[in-house]
Parts: structure tokens; sequence; C-alpha cells
């Protein structure tokens, strides 16, 4: 009984030790898409397009998590969209008075339909971007520091632009 355990046990442990140097090696084989410090030929413009209807909540963290990347400020735009806001969505946005941060007003391309849908919205700021690369992200989420120099790196190395 006692030898039936052991083997159990030594069996569960080389797999527990398999698994795990699977795991370690698969991790180590992940390719690294950094954006070369001075390496223009990776550098990309990017427009980041961010649909927001009463989000005054969540936007602000939205914005400065994109502000907080790690990717040259002068190569991307961020455009939100504001989408009839009741709340103060769009004085939240324009209180970053950054030349690369826009607030476009959807009532101003569409009139005041009251179903003005997050498509719209999207299609309207990708009609007002000039990034050669169009990435989109909701209001309420808040991007890792390496998100945009990870997009723009995989593109340009798997010549997706």
């Amino acid at each position: 009984m006692q030898q039936a355990l052991l083997i159990i046990c030594i069996v569960l442990f080389i797999s527990y030790a398999a698994i795990i140097l699977y795991y370690t090696i698969s991790w180590v084989s992940i390719p690294n898409y950094q954006l070369a410090r001075g390496n223009k030929q990776l550098a990309t413009k990017l427009s980041i397009i961010i649909p927001a209807r009463n989000e005054e909540e969540h936007i602000a963290a939205c914005i400065q998590s994109i502000i907080n990347q790690s990717y040259p400020k002068n190569l991307y735009e961020v455009i939100v969209v504001d989408d009839h806001s009741t709340d103060s969505t769009a004085k939240i946005v324009q209180g970053f008075n950054q030349p690369n941060i826009k607030c476009i007003s959807l009532q101003y391309f569409i009139g005041n339909e009251t179903n003005s849908y997050k498509k719209k919205g999207i299609e309207v700021g990708i009609a007002q971007s000039n990034g050669k690369l169009i990435i989109t992200t909701d209001a309420d989420c808040v991007a890792p520091e390496n998100w945009l120099q990870t997009i723009a790196a995989f593109t340009k190395r798997n010549s997706l632009i």
C-alpha cells in the first residue's frame, strides 16, 4: 500500500514538474513586442477612438491611462466621441487640455437622434482621425502602460501596417 502511494506521489510530482517546465519554456518563448527607442521605422501614428455616453465616472481614468503610455505622445491622438451625454463626460475630456486629445460631439454629425449607437460614434471618430492605425477602447477601460507600444510593434513586426 505504501509503495503504491509512493509511486503515485512520484508520478504526480514528475507530472507537475513537467507542466511547470512546459509553462516556463512557453512563457520565455513569447516574443517581446517592444518599440525600440529611437527606431523611427517602428514608429506608427495611432488614433485611439473612445465612444462615450454618460461616462463621467470612468473617462478620466481611461484617458489618464492612455496619457501614461510608454508610446511617444506625439505619435498618437485620442478622440473621444461624446454620444449625447447628459453628465459632464465632455467637460472632463476637455479638461485634459492636451493637443493630442480631442472631444467630438456626435450630435453635430447625426443630429438629435435618440438611438445614436456606439458604431456610429466609432465611424465618426475614424472619419476625424489622422492615424495610420485605428484602436478603439471603451470609456470604462484602463490601458496598461505598454498597451500602445505592444500594438504598434506587433502590427509592424507582422507587416500588418
